[in-house]
């Protein structure tokens, strides 16, 4: 059984750290460390873009990763359960409520499929070779709902993952992500939990979808957590895994950067989000998912409260509301008893 109260806060820590290393990271996406710094200096608060790609975005504006999160869990509760269809429809519904063809923000792998989705090809096929991130990116709420069930949270991931990367490399990427989440959501587990969490969902999720050459997602993540192990610097630590392990597009670089700063954070939440949006590369979403995932582990006690209420105000977003209704959808779908 987990306490209703403690059920609430994993999950609005969870939702509110992807938001703030989302908007933390938009504005530094794609850029290289020394191009951060030039331009910004070092980022630990909202920034306005500068010259950057994302010209439609302004200062603390959610991008897809947050977008698509709250998509997801808002079809979820409306259809009181999550299938593929659900999935689906999530994608679908997301892209046409967003414009997200005319947005600077959708990854390659997913304007294909999204395509494809809308002229009616089957999701199976419309994600047969999407491989990057997007998949990775969008599965909290998969972690959050399955609390301690990483296999449910594996298959639930895998079906996240088909519409738009039905492939081995990208499945890998979600079902850690949604593994790990799915332990972090217990009230008494571990960063070794969560980790070895994470490297089981790798190994699961290498042996699914579509196979295509390229890299152990699992071996990569041991190997980042071995890169790291006698550096404390946050900061540090994300400037070893850039130029070792890789920040780009690719579930294989993006996720082993993800666990190896959650692992160094000890509680240290805040520092590992601002770690991952001055790394360089794919930051918001690095940072998006860190905050999920630290925020699920601790809670939002170590999240930066001033932050959230302006990215909630900016956004029109009430993250509490968000969160309450997830708890009461969790809770009704598993029947808990509640202190």
């Amino acid at each position: 059984m987990i306490d209703r109260d403690v059920l609430y806060h994993k999950i609005y820590g969870s939702i509110c750290g992807l938001a703030i290393g989302d908007c933390m990271g938009m504005p530094t996406e794609f850029m290289t460390p020394e191009e951060i710094q030039e331009k910004y200096g070092y980022v630990d608060k909202l920034v306005t873009p500068c010259n950057h790609i994302h010209k439609d975005l302004k200062y603390g504006m959610i991008t897809d990763d947050t977008e698509i999160t709250l998509q997801i869990i808002e079809e979820i509760i409306k259809n009181q359960k999550f299938d593929l269809k659900v999935a689906v429809e999530a994608i679908i519904n997301w892209a046409k409520h967003k414009d997200v063809f005319n947005k600077s923000y959708l990854g390659p792998s997913s304007a294909k499929a999204i395509k494809a989705l809308l002229k009616g090809v089957p999701p199976e096929e419309a994600g047969e070779y999407g491989a990057t991130i997007g998949a990775a990116m969008r599965v909290t709420p998969l972690g959050l709902i399955n609390i301690g069930n990483i296999q449910k949270a594996i298959a639930d991931a895998e079906i996240m993952s088909i519409p738009t990367h039905n492939t081995n490399l990208a499945i890998a990427g979600a079902t850690s992500i949604a593994a790990a989440i799915a332990i972090a959501m217990e009230e008494d587990s571990t960063e070794d939990q969560v980790l070895a969490a994470a490297l089981y969902g790798a190994k699961e999720g290498e042996k699914r979808g579509n196979l295509l050459i390229g890299p152990s997602l699992h071996k990569r993540i041991e190997l980042a957590i071995e890169l790291v192990d006698k550096v404390d610097d946050l900061s540090k630590c994300a400037s070893i895994l850039y130029d070792y392990i890789g920040a780009g597009l690719q579930t294989y670089e993006v996720v082993p950067v993800v666990i190896a700063l959650f692992y160094k954070s000890k509680g240290n939440v805040m520092k590992a989000i601002e770690a991952s949006v001055n790394l360089g590369g794919d930051t918001d979403t690095i940072g998006a998912m860190v905050g999920a995932l630290a925020g699920a582990f601790y809670g939002p006690g170590k999240l930066n409260s001033s932050i959230i209420e302006e990215i909630a105000s900016i956004n029109n977003i009430d993250f509490k509301v968000v969160a309450t209704n997830l708890t009461e959808f969790i809770l009704l779908q598993n029947n808990i008893c509640q202190k």
